[in-house]
């Protein structure tokens, strides 16, 4: 019986440590996904910039000259279209008191755009693609990097 009371305890502290460990990774890969999904409209924001050859600051600017406001409504639309944001929360990455009307308005105005200007909508698809892959260089699993032993391979 103490034989059987020893494994049992054994098997408690293993038990306790995997839980433990499991946890971790848990709170690691979390961090991770928030880290990576605030940065998500970062990468659009900037991606837009280059495009339009602005500095990314403008994304963050009250400033109205035209191509600034293009530019951010460009950003704003495809936030919306790329990531899971709300409309409050897409405004709060633009600009903290920024309102979901104004975000509204520019995805809208942006849709707008697309159907009457000539050769808009693929200027969209392009910056559309570069910035869905720069958001899924960032989506990588945590042990992506990770190197394995390649398969053995049998002549």
């Amino acid at each position: 019986m103490k034989q059987l009371s020893e494994l049992l305890d054994t098997f408690r502290i293993q038990a306790a440590d995997i839980m433990e460990t499991i946890q971790e990774i848990n709170r690691i890969a979390s961090v991770q996904l928030a880290t990576s999904h605030s940065k998500r409209i970062e990468i659009i924001q900037r991606i837009v910039a280059d495009h339009y050859q602005l500095p990314v600051e403008i994304m963050h600017s009250k400033v109205r000259a035209r191509s600034y406001v293009r530019a951010r409504h460009v950003a704003i639309y495809l936030s919306r279209e790329l990531t899971n944001f709300s409309l409050e929360d897409i405004a709060t990455a633009f600009r903290p008191g920024l309102d979901h009307g104004t975000v509204s308005y520019a995805i809208e105005s942006i849709a707008d755009i697309m159907t009457t200007e000539t050769g808009f909508a693929e200027v969209i698809a392009k910056l559309r693609a570069k910035s869905a892959q720069g958001i899924e260089d960032i989506s990588m699993p945590l042990f992506a990097y990770v190197k394995r032993k390649p398969a053995a391979t049998t002549p």
